[in-house]
């Protein structure tokens, strides 16, 4: 667990490292975000054309400064680096690799993880 959530994760636990880091987590925060505020968001607009989001669309419109999709990348910066630090402090890999749509996300997203993970790591 790394945290709290909205949802339980598949496995019937809450604050799940793949409920809370990944990108169908970026899409059920900000679609969540957008059922449950008065906020306007570039990515409302990108949902009903669609019908969908992306973890692709919230990248692009926080690059584009939208205010929920800022909020969203950087929730998931968050708990990815805590999820990352802990790994890290207590098997201290060579190398942790991460995979599926937000390792996609750019060197923009990953810096900002990086740093959060500096901040958290046992040195």
């Amino acid at each position: 667990m790394i945290g709290e959530n909205f949802y339980d994760c598949n496995c019937g636990r809450n604050g799940c490292f793949e409920t809370l880091a990944s990108a169908t987590a970026m899409i059920k925060y900000a679609l969540h975000k957008m059922n449950t505020s008065d906020a306007v968001s570039s990515l409302q607009r990108i949902y009903i054309e669609k019908g969908q989001l992306e973890a692709k669309d919230i990248f692009d419109h926080a690059a584009m400064g939208d205010a929920l999709a800022i909020e969203t990348v950087n929730r998931t910066a968050k708990y990815l680096a805590i999820g990352i630090a802990n790994i890290y402090n207590i098997l201290d890999p060579e190398i942790i690799a991460i995979g599926g749509g937000v390792s996609k996300a750019g060197d923009s997203f990953f810096d900002l993880v990086r740093n959060m993970v500096g901040k958290m790591t046992i040195v």
